[in-house]
């Protein structure tokens, strides 16, 4: 996708998770993308099932899913970094290459779970 395909898919996802009371991360590199949802169950499900129909979309994987007491991105409808304006030594750019490499599920969920506590401050 180039860079203003993007900035529209952002804002379409920005406008329909404050709709639905969502809240989340996305990260992108060259048209590889990492979502993370959050918020109410139904309405979270809702929004991938959409996601899993749109043509745009392929080898969709979950790393994660479960309950939450407490929301991660409370104030994100939709947070966003562009790996490629990272400088190329940034941790994060292995972190998010490792989410789609042919590496252990564990792997993956450490690398989307150090993605995550980049943006959540932890």
């Amino acid at each position: 996708m180039r860079s203003e395909e993007v900035r529209a898919l952002l804002i379409v996802a920005r406008i329909r998770n404050l709709t639905c009371e969502i809240s989340g991360l996305l990260i992108h590199d060259h048209g590889r993308f990492w979502q993370y949802l959050e918020g109410p169950k139904w309405t979270v499900e809702q929004v991938f099932s959409s996601i899993e129909r749109d043509y745009r979309h392929t080898n969709i994987t979950i790393v994660e899913s479960g309950e939450a007491t407490a929301r991660q991105f409370p104030d994100f409808e939709m947070g966003e970094l562009d790996i490629a304006t990272l400088p190329e030594d940034n941790p994060l750019r292995a972190d998010f290459d490792a989410l789609f490499g042919g590496g252990s599920h564990e792997a993956k969920f450490a690398s989307a779970q150090r993605l995550t506590d980049h943006f959540s401050g932890v």
